[in-house]
C-alpha cells in the first residue's frame, strides 16, 4: 500500500503542475491584473499570515472529525499545490528571471514551511479520521497540540523570512 505522505505529495505535485499549465493559458490583460493583485499588501502583517495559515490548518484539522473527511484533505492539498503552481508561474511569466530573487527570498521559503506543515497536519488528520472510522484509540490532545504547535511555528518562521 502506498504511504499517505506519498499520496499527499502526489496530489500537491499534480496540483502544482495543473496550476502552472492553467496560468500559461491566461491572456496578457488578465495576467497584468493578476500580477498587480499579487503584489498588494506585501507588508509583514502577522494577522494576515496567521489567518492564511489558519484557513488551511483548521480546514484540514476539522476534516479529521468527519467520516471520509480524509478525501477532502487530499482535495485541499491539491488546491494548495494548484495555488502555489499558479502564482509562481504567473510571476515567472510576467517578470521572467527578474522575479527569481523574490521567489527564493520570500515566497519559496515561506511556502516550503507551510507546505511541510500542511503535509504533517494532513497526515495527522487522515490518521485521526481513519482511526475514528476503524474505532481505534484516538489521542485528541496530541492532535490538538500538533495543530497549535504548527501555527506557532509557522508564525515564528514567518518573521525570520
Amino acid at each position: 500500500m502506498i504511504d499517505k505522505f506519498k499520496i499527499l505529495m502526489i496530489f500537491m505535485i499534480i496540483g502544482s503542475i495543473c496550476g502552472a499549465i492553467f496560468s500559461m493559458m491566461i491572456n496578457e490583460e488578465v495576467l497584468e491584473k493578476l500580477v498587480g493583485f499579487m503584489f498588494l499588501n506585501q507588508d509583514k502583517n502577522i494577522l494576515q499570515f496567521i489567518f492564511k495559515v489558519l484557513k488551511y490548518f483548521l480546514g484540514i484539522w476539522f476534516l479529521g472529525f468527519i467520516s471520509y473527511g480524509y478525501l477532502f484533505v487530499y482535495l485541499l492539498n491539491f488546491s494548495k499545490g494548484f495555488s502555489i503552481g499558479f502564482s509562481s508561474c504567473v510571476l515567472f511569466i510576467a517578470y521572467k528571471l527578474d522575479i527569481m530573487k523574490f521567489l527564493f527570498d520570500k515566497y519559496f521559503f515561506e511556502n516550503c514551511i507551510i507546505v511541510l506543515s500542511i503535509f504533517y497536519i494532513s497526515y495527522k488528520s487522515i490518521r485521526f479520521c481513519q482511526n475514528k472510522m476503524n474505532k481505534n484509540d484516538i489521542d485528541f490532545n496530541n492532535y490538538l497540540i500538533c495543530l497549535i504547535f504548527l501555527i506557532i511555528l509557522n508564525s515564528i518562521i514567518y518573521f525570520i523570512f
